[in-house]
């Protein structure tokens, strides 16, 4: 449930597309991070997350998306750039490296840009 789903984890090198999402189930309203790997599309990644919350009753809606690149040699994590199918969307990048620092090991830096696509 959106309550008790995780915002964010991350778990891969390099970098890969996400979508910021806002789950809805008995009124309630969670934003999370989805990414998922060797997905070549930000609609892939809402489809497929969709699909897997759908049967729980869990509505899902895309806020935005973008590109997070994770560096472990140097301890940083960049967000990112917009998604082409969802457009830009203001405060989607600053929005997703806040739930990311919840998450992000301790010595790691996470930032943000909306510049690069």
């Amino acid at each position: 449930p959106p309550s008790t789903s995780p915002k964010g984890t991350l778990w891969w090198l390099g970098t890969w597309k996400y979508v910021l999402l806002e789950l809805a189930l008995n009124g309630r309203t969670r934003r999370v991070v989805r990414a998922l790997r060797d997905v070549a599309y930000h609609a892939d990644i809402y489809e497929l997350t969709q699909a897997q919350l759908r049967p729980l009753g869990i509505r899902c809606r895309v806020i935005g998306g973008g590109r997070i690149h994770k560096d472990s040699p140097s301890k940083t994590i960049e967000v990112y750039g917009y998604s082409k199918t969802f457009g830009r969307a203001p405060g989607c990048n600053e929005h997703t490296a806040e739930l990311l620092r919840e998450h992000a090991p301790g010595d790691f830096t996470v930032t943000w840009s909306d510049a690069g696509y």
